[in-house]
């Protein structure tokens, strides 16, 4: 797999192609999802950029101890 087929731009930062996290689970633990994304991206602000947009789009909903939390609150 190259860079060009995980990775894509949205809005000025680079994210992890949502595509290749179809497989999970709507509702994830913080923890699982940054695993999840850290096993096709090593890029510390990648894998931030790809939380805020899945959570942005709604394609997760996290549980746990963020269960609820807006998605402001992982923004800088």
């Amino acid at each position: 797999m190259t860079a060009t087929n995980s990775m894509h731009a949205a809005r000025n930062h680079q994210i992890v192609n949502l595509d290749l996290l179809a497989h999970l689970p709507e509702s994830i633990t913080l923890l699982d999802l940054v695993y999840a994304i850290s096993a096709l991206s090593q890029d510390d602000q990648v894998v931030i950029d790809t939380v805020i947009a899945m959570l942005a789009r709604g394609r997760v909903q996290l549980r746990g101890n963020f269960r609820g939390s807006p998605v402001s609150d992982f923004e800088a």
